[in-house]
């Protein structure tokens, strides 16, 4: 998501597929990524890169009318979290009600960067409440 923000600041890059499929990890040995003076994160070993563009758009302006995009961008893709099958976010709704009152308002798209703290602390629990181990299934979308 971090990526995503300064990539559309930088560039005017707006992902708009992003989804659990599309995310790979690769294993690295960074301690950080550094994307600005105030935003520096830890990779905890790894990497993550994105692929599949075919629905990415260049060069959009990061204009008022604009940052709908950016902030419906967001909020599709932690619906997509919420759709998952095997997993249930128990405090989901805070993040989706951030990025509605965010597209509504047309907030500054530095204002994703409060998510990240929520992020750290989203809670998972498994459909059936069972203490098995949780496997990601690529064929649930």
């Amino acid at each position: 998501m971090t990526s995503c923000l300064f990539a559309y600041k930088k560039y005017g890059f707006l992902y708009s597929d992003l989804h659990l499929d599309n995310v790979l990890f690769r294993v690295t040995k960074d301690k950080v990524v550094v994307y600005s003076i105030d935003v520096i994160l830890e990779t905890l070993g790894y990497q993550i890169v994105i692929m599949d563009f075919e629905m990415s758009f260049m060069g959009i302006e990061n204009s008022v009318e604009n940052r709908k995009f950016f902030w419906d961008d967001l909020l599709s893709t932690f619906n997509r979290v919420y759709e998952l099958k095997t997993l249930a976010c128990v405090n989901l709704p805070i993040i989706t009600d951030f990025l509605n009152m965010a597209g509504i308002n047309f907030w500054k798209v530095d204002r994703a960067l409060e998510l990240l703290s929520i992020i750290d602390n989203l809670e998972f629990i498994n459909h059936d409440r069972t203490s098995h181990t949780l496997k990601y299934n690529p064929n649930i979308f």
